[in-house]
C-alpha cells in the first residue's frame, strides 16, 4: 500500500552558511521557483575476465553530488555567496550610491522655477534634452539652478516640453564588489522539504561550492529569475563512504 505521505510535491528551502559555522548560521538563500533537482553521478569501471559475458568486477572511481535551484527573487545578501563572496553580511557596504533620475519638465515660465523630483547631486550632473533628444539645452543659457533641486528656463523655447536627466545620492544602500577573487568559497548547504504529515526531508551538502554561471534576466514579460547550482566537495573528516552528502527523513 503506498503512504500518501511518501508523495513528495512541492519545493521547500534552500539554506546556506559557511564551511566551519555552527548550524545556527544557516541562512535561507531566495525565494524558490519551478524545480529544485539533486544528482548524484557515478563513474564505475568493470573488468570483464577470459571468455566470460559478464564483469565479475565493478569498481566506482567517481562520484559527484550537484543541487540546481531555481531563485525568484532579488536580494543582494542572497548574491553574496553566489557571486563568489562569503556569506558574512559583512561583505555589504552601507553607503552612498548613485542613480540617474530621469523626468519631463513643461510649461514654466522664465519668471518661475521648477522643483524636480530629486535633489541633483551637484548642478554639473543635470542634462536637459528636447523631448525627442535631438537638442542639448546649455545650463547658464537656456536654463539656469538656483538651487540643486531647481530649474529656471532662461529662453521661451526652454518653455516646451522636454528631457530632464541628473544624478541623485541615495543615502541607504548596499552594495556588493565582485571579481578577481580566484579562492572559490566553501559552504555548507541545506536544502529542506516538508511532508503532507509535517515532518521534514534535509539533504545536506557539507562542503560545497558554486559551479557554474549565474545569469541574471530582465524579461519584459516574464518575472527575473535566475538558476543555481552547487557541486559537492569531499569531507575528509567523515569516514569512507560518508564524505558527499546525507540524508535525514524525520519519522
Amino acid at each position: 500500500m503506498v503512504e500518501t505521505n511518501n508523495l513528495l510535491l512541492g519545493l521547500g528551502k534552500l539554506y546556506l552558511k559557511r564551511e566551519g559555522d555552527t548550524d545556527g548560521k544557516y541562512r535561507m538563500v531566495g525565494a524558490l521557483k519551478d524545480k529544485v533537482e539533486f544528482t548524484y553521478k557515478q563513474e564505475i569501471v568493470k573488468q570483464k575476465v577470459g571468455e566470460l559475458m559478464g564483469a565479475p568486477r565493478a569498481d566506482r572511481i567517481n562520484e559527484e553530488a550537484m543541487l540546481k535551484a531555481q531563485i525568484c527573487d532579488f536580494k543582494i545578501e542572497q548574491l553574496i555567496p553566489l557571486l563568489g563572496l562569503t556569506v558574512s553580511t559583512t561583505a555589504l557596504t552601507v553607503t552612498n550610491s548613485i542613480r540617474r533620475v530621469e523626468e519631463h519638465i513643461t510649461g514654466i515660465s522664465t519668471t518661475d522655477t521648477q522643483t524636480l523630483s530629486q535633489t541633483a547631486k551637484s548642478k554639473t550632473s543635470v542634462h536637459i534634452t528636447s523631448l525627442d533628444r535631438a537638442t542639448d539645452y546649455v545650463q547658464g543659457t537656456d536654463f539656469t539652478m538656483p538651487t540643486a533641486r531647481g530649474i529656471k528656463p532662461v529662453t521661451s523655447a526652454f518653455r516646451n516640453l522636454t528631457v530632464l536627466a541628473h544624478y541623485t545620492s541615495r543615502r541607504t544602500t548596499k552594495r556588493v564588489r565582485i571579481g578577481d577573487h580566484k579562492t572559490l568559497p566553501v559552504m555548507s548547504l541545506m536544502f529542506t522539504h516538508k511532508m503532507k504529515n509535517g515532518k521534514m526531508i534535509s539533504l545536506i551538502i557539507p562542503r560545497c561550492h558554486i559551479e557554474g554561471d549565474i545569469t541574471i534576466p530582465w524579461g519584459e514579460k516574464e518575472y527575473t529569475a535566475y538558476d543555481i547550482s552547487f557541486s559537492a566537495l569531499a569531507d575528509t573528516t567523515q569516514p569512507e563512504g560518508r564524505r558527499l552528502f546525507h540524508i535525514v527523513k524525520e519519522s
